[in-house]
């Protein structure tokens, strides 16, 4: 995932080649609404595995960093974006992009399940 991020950021990726118009035109609203509270936040997921595959993708996988938890639940609030999740909080905004804060982990067990969220 490391590697998605900096590929993302580098000056050479291209939007349009991996997002079609509507989740580029969606892409960017957020992306302009954020960089106005953090410096900090990344592409991941299945959007990463689709642009490894170079394949455009079909939804935007955002988490965001170093911003006031209230603050985030703010903007999320006021961009219409809705919160689901019980153990990992996740804001969907429209269908196609999803916007959370970084999760944190605790390893609880030595099984490949053994973490509690908070």
């Amino acid at each position: 995932m490391k590697e998605c991020k900096k590929l993302i950021k580098n000056k050479h990726f291209i939007a349009e080649d991996y997002f079609d118009n509507e989740i580029l035109k969606d892409f960017l609203y957020i992306k302009n609404i954020l960089t106005k509270y953090t410096k900090k936040a990344y592409i991941v997921g299945g959007t990463c595995r689709d642009f490894y595959l170079n394949r455009k993708t079909k939804d935007i996988d955002i988490e965001v960093y170093n911003i006031d938890v209230d603050i985030f639940h703010k903007i999320m609030q006021d961009i219409g974006a809705n919160g689901v999740g019980k153990l990992f909080f996740v804001y969907k905004y429209k269908n196609n992009i999803d916007i959370s804060l970084p999760r944190k982990d605790s390893k609880t067990q030595n099984k490949h399940n053994g973490f509690e969220s908070f």
